[in-house]
């Protein structure tokens, strides 16, 4: 919980940052070089500037069912070539080796009918390095019990869908007043037209136990499949990139504007007002895969 706090307060304050520099590209570009740009600046300052403040901070949900993530473990059948939606390249390109392996360790089945399952191996038979992984693991749900031996299940790593946050701004320029019009004119044309810009975002935080046993499924593997895994999973601690937009408030409720109407102690006689969400809280499940199947199974066809 308290990795995925600090990677919210990380992600709020890149974004605003990147808000600030936007700005001043913008204001240096029309020949307003010369005036700072702050969020909520402290009261007192006597040089001309471009104050930002936050009036409205509200959390809208998640972008989808929060009872279910994106699956990213997925068998070759059914593994598409793009990453899924919301889901940073990094790690699509990392489940996808991953799942090659998977499929080798344990491969589907057929049963009787049109359902396709996984048959967990025998932790016995497993190669030494999982084997030892599954061992270590002790009397957890990573095992089951089929008659005198115990079988090991396969993972599952799913994308959980972030919640989205909604943050709105009002801008007005203090101690400039004969540049109010044409500075705040600048930045409301470019909300229509040059609006976007990327944020470097941290890594998401690693799931417990994901880190170890990528360790052991690599070991597994041949040498030119584990190099490729462990490649992929160090690419993971790096950052990547998001696209934030800004978007023009036109229509603000009533509400709105009175949250607006007391930013400012000394009224705000001009002022532009934007907005723009953030996908915030992305997290990752790994576990064991909930429904193994140990039924008698007929091998499936290639």
């Amino acid at each position: 919980m308290m990795q995925n706090v600090a990677h919210t307060a990380r992600v709020v304050a890149d974004t605003q940052s990147q808000i600030i520099a936007w700005m001043r590209r913008l204001l240096a570009e029309a020949g307003f070089g010369d005036l700072a740009v702050a969020v909520s600046p402290r009261p007192g300052a006597e040089s001309a500037m471009v104050s930002i403040n936050p009036f409205r901070v509200q959390v809208l949900g998640r972008s989808g069912d929060a009872r279910q993530g994106v699956p990213l473990l997925t068998s070759l059948k059914m593994r598409s070539r793009e990453a899924p939606n919301g889901v940073p390249v990094a790690w699509s390109e990392f489940a996808a080796v991953m799942s090659e392996e998977l499929d080798r360790r344990f491969p589907m089945v057929e049963e009787r009918g049109p359902a396709a399952r996984i048959l967990p191996p025998p932790v016995a038979d497993l190669p030494a390095p999982l084997r030892d992984w599954y061992a270590s693991q002790g009397g957890s749900n990573w095992m089951v019990p089929n008659g005198d031996a115990m079988h090991a299940l396969p993972p599952t790593l799913a994308w959980l869908h972030p919640m989205l946050l909604k943050l709105q701004y009002v801008v007005t320029i203090e101690n400039g007043a004969e540049r109010t019009v044409p500075a705040l004119s600048i930045l409301d044309l470019a909300l229509h037209w040059d609006n976007s810009f990327d944020v470097p975002l941290p890594p998401i935080p690693l799931p417990p136990q994901l880190a170890s046993y990528v360790v052991a499924l690599a070991d597994a593997a041949s040498q030119e499949v584990g190099a490729a895994l462990r490649a992929r999973f160090q690419a993971l601690s790096g950052e990547y990139i998001s696209r934030v937009s800004l978007a023009p408030l036109t229509e603000l409720t009533a509400q709105e504007m009175g949250q607006v109407l007391t930013v400012g102690s000394r009224g705000l006689p001009a002022s532009l007002q934007f907005g723009l969400q953030l996908a915030l809280g992305s997290d990752l499940y790994f576990g064991p895969t909930a429904s193994p199947s140990l039924v008698p199974m007929i091998p499936r066809r290639a």
